[in-house]
């Protein structure tokens, strides 16, 4: 069973999602970044569920709902770290004495890291996976 036969290029380029899924999370929980100094495990793992998905969704074609799935994953991810970004960065903005932890620099990295991811998974949602037969 080859998984690569017959693909598309969407397909190839999805397998870019579960990609920035993980490194998000291995950067979010290295650096920790976020309000008070963390980064939620429950974060992590939408992240991870997310990447397991769109996975799933690769060696899966025919299973087209699956695809759907994985962006409310990753949606659930970013608007957790929308949430507990927002303190850090309105006081990175305003130029107070941050007393609640975080970094806005990391902050921004891990919003737009999960909008991408978010995006494109969006995006490869919407085409099939599997090439047509050339006729």
């Amino acid at each position: 069973m080859n998984i690569f036969k017959n693909k598309s290029i969407v397909a190839y380029l999805s397998l870019l999602v579960p990609v920035l899924a993980i490194v998000l999370a291995i950067i979010g929980g290295a650096t920790k970044g976020l309000l008070g100094d963390t980064f939620s495990w429950v974060i992590v793992l939408f992240l991870v569920l997310g990447a397991v998905v769109s996975i799933a969704a690769f060696l899966f074609p025919k299973a087209e709902m699956i695809q759907a799935v994985a962006p409310i994953f990753y949606g659930i991810a970013l608007g957790l770290i929308f949430l507990d970004g927002v303190e850090v960065v309105s006081y990175g903005l305003i130029g107070i004495d941050n007393d609640v932890g975080g970094h806005m620099s990391l902050t921004f990295l891990y919003l737009i890291l999960g909008a991408v991811t978010l995006i494109l998974s969006i995006a490869s949602a919407f085409f099939d996976y599997t090439r047509e037969a050339n006729k």
